[in-house]
């Protein structure tokens, strides 16, 4: 035993130039061991994140190819497609019903409508969808009514003609004219729904009529009340354009 063990002794003296005892021998592999377990562990840490970055890249890039490849899809109809980006905006004074306070046939509030959409393109031929957002103020001897509102808009293209529809939701504030003491006004969530028409005068100006109304409810104990406006503005388009082959 003593005698192998000497001649181990001298293997490692040999091959470290010094020559250990058995305990350092032992520390020696010990450690030589546990060098070679953590490295296999921060390999395999490794691999797994690659994996991982790996997925989220290959999930990335079907993102943007989808998205790159829906204006194409869009397209296809024709060999060279046109995809226009549009922002539009809008003004125009408003006549509304204000629904509220007894305020219906008795009298009317005046006020102004004013906005903007961006058009993405066109979907079957002649719908374009956009995203809208209007804010719509008018007073009165009642009541003094102020939305704001955003959501889809469908126009449909017919030459000069642009009838379309609306349905936004979005914030309400009421002021109560004449009301004393703490409670003088009040809000409610909003959501507006309606349409109207679009007439081209060239490429950039139109001329356009529309009519919406409004569902408010101050609290869950009131009743709603169902305010509607009509406005005739103009509207003016900004065009961006990017053609796809």
């Amino acid at each position: 035993m003593v005698q192998g063990d000497c001649g181990v002794f001298d293997a490692v003296k040999r091959h470290s130039g010094s020559y250990d005892g058995p305990t350092e021998v032992v520390e020696r592999k010990l450690a030589l061991l546990a060098g070679a377990v953590s490295a296999s562990i921060s390999v395999m840490g490794f691999a797994r994140c690659v994996v991982r970055l790996s997925k989220g890249a290959v999930f990335a890039m079907l993102c943007v190819v989808a998205v790159g490849l829906g204006p194409v899809c869009l397209g296809q109809s024709e060999p060279t497609a046109s995809q226009a980006i549009r922002l539009q905006v809008f003004a125009g004074p408003a006549y509304v019903n204000p629904d509220y306070g007894g305020a219906s046939g008795i009298t009317k509030n005046v006020g102004a409508l004013v906005g903007g959409d961006l058009n993405i393109g066109q979907v079957l031929g002649r719908i374009e969808p956009s995203v809208e957002f209007r804010a719509l103020a008018s007073v009165g001897t009642v009541s003094h009514q102020y939305s704001y509102n955003g959501g889809p808009r469908l126009e449909f293209d017919y030459g000069r003609f642009h009838p379309y529809g609306i349905l936004l939701l979005g914030y309400g504030k009421i002021t109560f004219v004449g009301a004393t003491g703490s409670y003088t006004k009040n809000n409610s969530g909003v959501y507006t729904y309606g349409g109207g028409l679009d007439f081209a005068l060239d490429r950039r100006w139109t001329i356009r009529a529309d009519m919406a109304q409004q569902h408010w409810r101050l609290s869950h104990l009131a009743a709603p009340f169902y305010p509607t406006a009509v406005s005739v503005g103009v509207r003016y388009r900004f065009s961006f354009k990017s053609k796809i082959y």
